[in-house]
Protein backbone atom coordinates (compact mmCIF):
# COMPACT_ATOMS: atom_id res chain seq x y z
CA UNK A 1 0.00 0.00 0.00
CA UNK A 2 2.72 2.48 0.73
CA UNK A 3 4.35 1.68 -2.28
CA UNK A 4 1.16 2.16 -4.28
CA UNK A 5 0.44 5.92 -2.44
CA UNK A 6 3.88 6.77 -3.25
CA UNK A 7 3.35 6.22 -6.51
CA UNK A 8 0.13 7.62 -6.68
CA UNK A 9 1.17 10.89 -5.08
CA UNK A 10 4.50 10.81 -7.71
CA UNK A 11 2.11 10.98 -10.20
CA UNK A 12 -0.65 13.44 -8.74
CA UNK A 13 3.09 15.68 -8.60
CA UNK A 14 4.01 14.94 -12.20
CA UNK A 15 0.58 15.86 -13.20
CA UNK A 16 0.54 19.04 -11.10
CA UNK A 17 3.88 20.04 -12.72
CA UNK A 18 2.93 19.31 -16.37
CA UNK A 19 -0.25 21.59 -16.13
CA UNK A 20 2.00 24.43 -14.28
CA UNK A 21 4.17 24.82 -16.82
CA UNK A 22 1.51 24.73 -19.08
CA UNK A 23 -0.09 27.24 -17.02
CA UNK A 24 2.84 29.36 -17.20
CA UNK A 25 3.29 28.79 -20.97
CA UNK A 26 0.33 29.91 -21.61
CA UNK A 27 0.04 33.05 -19.45
CA UNK A 28 3.55 34.73 -18.99
CA UNK A 29 4.91 36.44 -15.68
CA UNK A 30 3.71 39.66 -15.30
CA UNK A 31 7.00 41.16 -14.75
CA UNK A 32 8.45 39.43 -18.60
CA UNK A 33 10.28 42.11 -20.39
CA UNK A 34 9.33 42.84 -23.99
CA UNK A 35 11.80 45.86 -24.69
CA UNK A 36 14.12 47.94 -23.15
CA UNK A 37 16.48 50.90 -24.20
CA UNK A 38 20.32 49.97 -24.51
CA UNK A 39 22.76 52.97 -25.13
CA UNK A 40 26.41 52.08 -26.59
CA UNK A 41 29.50 53.92 -26.23
CA UNK A 42 29.76 54.25 -30.33
CA UNK A 43 27.80 54.08 -33.05
CA UNK A 44 29.90 51.58 -34.91
CA UNK A 45 29.35 49.32 -31.41
CA UNK A 46 25.88 50.16 -31.98
CA UNK A 47 25.95 49.01 -35.81
CA UNK A 48 27.33 45.82 -34.95
CA UNK A 49 25.67 44.54 -32.03
CA UNK A 50 22.35 45.28 -33.59
CA UNK A 51 23.54 42.58 -36.18
CA UNK A 52 24.19 40.29 -33.73
CA UNK A 53 21.03 40.31 -31.78
CA UNK A 54 19.13 39.84 -35.42
CA UNK A 55 21.11 37.25 -36.16
CA UNK A 56 21.01 35.45 -32.66
CA UNK A 57 18.64 32.35 -33.57
CA UNK A 58 18.19 30.83 -29.98
CA UNK A 59 16.15 33.88 -28.80
CA UNK A 60 13.74 35.28 -31.13
CA UNK A 61 14.63 39.47 -30.50
CA UNK A 62 15.34 42.10 -32.74
CA UNK A 63 17.02 44.92 -32.51
CA UNK A 64 15.99 48.80 -33.72
CA UNK A 65 18.13 51.47 -33.94
CA UNK A 66 15.65 54.43 -32.99
CA UNK A 67 17.30 57.25 -35.07
CA UNK A 68 17.74 55.43 -38.14
CA UNK A 69 14.49 53.92 -38.40
CA UNK A 70 12.94 57.53 -37.42
CA UNK A 71 14.79 58.54 -40.83
CA UNK A 72 13.62 56.04 -42.64
CA UNK A 73 10.01 56.72 -41.64
CA UNK A 74 10.23 60.80 -42.16
CA UNK A 75 11.68 59.68 -46.07
CA UNK A 76 9.03 56.89 -46.64
CA UNK A 77 6.53 60.32 -45.42
CA UNK A 78 8.29 62.46 -46.95
CA UNK A 79 7.57 60.74 -50.49
CA UNK A 80 4.16 60.65 -49.80
CA UNK A 81 3.77 64.26 -48.93
CA UNK A 82 5.14 65.41 -51.92
CA UNK A 83 3.52 63.15 -54.24
CA UNK A 84 -0.31 64.53 -52.52
CA UNK A 85 0.82 67.61 -52.97
CA UNK A 86 1.29 67.34 -56.36
CA UNK A 87 -2.06 65.69 -56.74
CA UNK A 88 -3.03 68.73 -54.96
CA UNK A 89 -1.98 71.25 -57.74
CA UNK A 90 -2.89 69.40 -60.43
CA UNK A 91 -6.09 69.65 -58.67
CA UNK A 92 -6.47 73.24 -58.60
CA UNK A 93 -5.15 74.02 -61.62
CA UNK A 94 -7.97 71.95 -63.25
CA UNK A 95 -10.10 73.84 -61.09
CA UNK A 96 -9.26 77.09 -62.16
CA UNK A 97 -9.16 76.24 -65.84
CA UNK A 98 -12.86 74.71 -65.19
CA UNK A 99 -13.95 77.79 -63.60
CA UNK A 100 -12.48 79.86 -66.34
CA UNK A 101 -14.35 77.62 -69.24
CA UNK A 102 -16.97 78.25 -67.17
CA UNK A 103 -17.31 81.61 -66.82
CA UNK A 104 -16.12 82.22 -70.40
CA UNK A 105 -18.98 79.99 -72.24
CA UNK A 106 -21.53 81.89 -70.38
CA UNK A 107 -20.79 85.17 -71.73
CA UNK A 108 -22.47 83.69 -75.16
CA UNK A 109 -25.52 83.13 -73.19
CA UNK A 110 -25.61 86.57 -71.09
CA UNK A 111 -24.65 88.68 -74.03
CA UNK A 112 -28.66 90.25 -74.26
CA UNK A 113 -28.44 90.71 -70.30
CA UNK A 114 -24.73 92.47 -70.37
CA UNK A 115 -26.59 94.50 -73.61
CA UNK A 116 -29.41 95.39 -71.52
CA UNK A 117 -27.45 96.27 -68.82
CA UNK A 118 -25.36 98.50 -71.02
CA UNK A 119 -28.60 100.21 -72.39
CA UNK A 120 -29.32 100.88 -68.35
CA UNK A 121 -26.47 103.31 -67.99
CA UNK A 122 -24.22 100.41 -67.12
CA UNK A 123 -20.44 101.25 -67.95
CA UNK A 124 -18.10 98.98 -69.63
CA UNK A 125 -15.65 99.21 -66.17
CA UNK A 126 -18.96 97.95 -64.40
CA UNK A 127 -19.41 94.82 -66.14
CA UNK A 128 -16.01 94.28 -65.88
CA UNK A 129 -16.00 94.35 -61.95
CA UNK A 130 -18.87 92.33 -62.20
CA UNK A 131 -17.51 89.44 -64.11
CA UNK A 132 -14.61 89.98 -62.14
CA UNK A 133 -16.62 89.31 -58.54
CA UNK A 134 -18.11 86.79 -59.79
CA UNK A 135 -14.48 84.77 -60.94
CA UNK A 136 -13.32 85.71 -57.16
CA UNK A 137 -16.73 84.99 -55.47
CA UNK A 138 -16.57 81.24 -57.51
CA UNK A 139 -13.04 81.25 -55.71
CA UNK A 140 -13.47 82.42 -52.12
CA UNK A 141 -16.80 80.25 -52.10
CA UNK A 142 -14.68 76.98 -52.84
CA UNK A 143 -11.97 77.71 -50.34
CA UNK A 144 -14.40 78.28 -47.65
CA UNK A 145 -16.06 74.98 -48.85
CA UNK A 146 -12.38 72.93 -48.61
CA UNK A 147 -11.96 74.73 -45.00
CA UNK A 148 -15.81 73.42 -43.70
CA UNK A 149 -14.85 70.19 -45.15
CA UNK A 150 -11.87 69.72 -43.43
CA UNK A 151 -12.19 70.59 -40.57
CA UNK A 152 -15.77 68.63 -40.15
CA UNK A 153 -14.00 65.61 -41.49
CA UNK A 154 -10.92 66.02 -39.03
CA UNK A 155 -13.87 66.67 -36.17
CA UNK A 156 -15.73 63.38 -36.87
CA UNK A 157 -12.94 61.07 -37.26
CA UNK A 158 -11.01 62.79 -34.35
CA UNK A 159 -11.97 60.30 -31.76
CA UNK A 160 -12.56 57.06 -34.33
CA UNK A 161 -8.14 57.52 -34.81
CA UNK A 162 -7.31 58.05 -31.18
CA UNK A 163 -9.62 54.98 -30.22
CA UNK A 164 -8.25 52.38 -33.14
CA UNK A 165 -4.75 53.46 -34.14
CA UNK A 166 -3.68 56.24 -30.77
CA UNK A 167 -3.07 59.00 -33.67
CA UNK A 168 -4.64 62.37 -32.55
CA UNK A 169 -5.26 64.76 -34.87
CA UNK A 170 -5.38 68.76 -34.23
CA UNK A 171 -4.39 70.97 -35.98
CA UNK A 172 -5.33 74.47 -36.45
CA UNK A 173 -7.74 75.92 -38.53
CA UNK A 174 -5.31 77.73 -40.82
CA UNK A 175 -1.35 77.22 -40.57
CA UNK A 176 0.33 80.75 -42.11
CA UNK A 177 1.44 77.97 -44.99
CA UNK A 178 -2.00 76.99 -45.77
CA UNK A 179 -3.15 80.70 -45.75
CA UNK A 180 -0.23 81.80 -48.33
CA UNK A 181 -1.27 78.87 -50.49
CA UNK A 182 -5.22 79.71 -50.25
CA UNK A 183 -4.37 83.18 -50.99
CA UNK A 184 -2.24 82.42 -54.03
CA UNK A 185 -5.24 80.53 -55.31
CA UNK A 186 -7.62 83.36 -55.03
CA UNK A 187 -5.24 85.60 -56.88
CA UNK A 188 -4.63 83.19 -59.30
CA UNK A 189 -8.34 83.53 -59.65
CA UNK A 190 -8.72 86.70 -59.60
CA UNK A 191 -6.09 86.98 -62.86
CA UNK A 192 -8.18 84.13 -64.78
CA UNK A 193 -11.00 86.55 -64.36
CA UNK A 194 -9.55 88.86 -66.17
CA UNK A 195 -10.18 86.58 -69.90
CA UNK A 196 -13.97 86.39 -69.75
CA UNK A 197 -13.60 90.13 -67.97
CA UNK A 198 -12.04 91.78 -70.90
CA UNK A 199 -14.29 90.34 -73.67
CA UNK A 200 -17.40 91.37 -71.96
CA UNK A 201 -15.78 94.62 -71.70
CA UNK A 202 -14.85 95.02 -75.79
CA UNK A 203 -18.59 93.65 -76.08
CA UNK A 204 -20.56 96.33 -78.00
CA UNK A 205 -23.93 97.43 -77.34
CA UNK A 206 -24.68 96.72 -81.22
CA UNK A 207 -23.63 93.12 -80.95
CA UNK A 208 -25.20 92.18 -77.86
CA UNK A 209 -28.89 93.42 -79.54
CA UNK A 210 -28.03 92.12 -82.68
CA UNK A 211 -29.82 88.98 -83.62
CA UNK A 212 -27.55 85.94 -84.75
CA UNK A 213 -29.06 83.11 -86.67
Amino acid sequence: HDEHDEHDEHDEHDEHDELGDEHDHQHPAKGELSAFLLKTESRIGALHFQRWINDFKETPMMAVIPAVTLTELWQGLSYVEGSLSIITVLVVIIGLISMLIAIYNSLNERRREIAILRSLGASPGLIFMALMGEAVFLASSGIVLAIFLTQGTLLLTKQWLMTEFSVNLDFPLLTGVEAIYLLLVLGFSTLLGVIPAARAYRQTLSDGLTIKL
